[in-house]
């Protein structure tokens, strides 16, 4: 059992996450070269209640640089005592990301993106990537080198409906 958490979900009581039986938080680190307001916080609670921890950065072009926000996203792991080697980082690349950057998605530059910030973070250490995104993206904004990488697939339904093998 896991959930997906940010700063949207303000205080976490994390004993109580525990009890209710979830086994991972995958949370929020930051977008742009911000963390997360939380983002410590949530860490601290899922290690003393040992819950796994992946983190995810919502990629933002506008104001930061592709690199700029890898780096940031080490840094604030190095912060909350999160190993390079060992912690999942999930590249979160959504419609906002264009809006704010003022352009429109095409397959080919969603894709260039992703594996800019993928690069930069292995040259920065971090061994295990994956990248989340939903079925419109799946089918239309992702190249096969990106859907080499492991996938957290944004399902909005009660129902698997897609042959898209989520790895989450």
């Amino acid at each position: 059992k896991a959930i997906d958490v940010s700063a949207w979900q303000e205080n976490i009581n994390w004993a109580s996450v525990k009890s209710a039986g979830v086994k991972l938080a995958i949370l929020r680190e930051g977008y742009r070269n911000t963390i997360d307001k939380y983002f410590l916080q949530n860490v601290k609670g899922c290690k003393a209640n040992g819950i796994a921890v992946h983190i995810y950065h919502f990629l933002y072009w506008d104001g930061a640089t592709i690199r700029q926000n890898a780096e940031s996203t080490v840094a604030n792991m190095k912060q909350a005592g999160l190993d390079l080697a060992t912690t999942y980082v999930w590249v979160d690349l959504e419609y906002d990301s264009w809006t704010k950057a003022g352009e429109t998605v095409s397959k080919s530059r969603c894709s260039a993106i992703i594996l800019e910030y993928i690069k930069y973070l292995k040259e920065l250490g971090i061994k295990h990537i994956g990248v989340y995104y939903n079925l419109d993206y799946a089918r239309n904004y992702i190249s096969d080198d990106v859907k080499a990488y492991p996938c957290w697939l944004a399902q909005y339904s009660d129902s698997y409906n897609t042959a898209y093998k989520p790895v989450l």
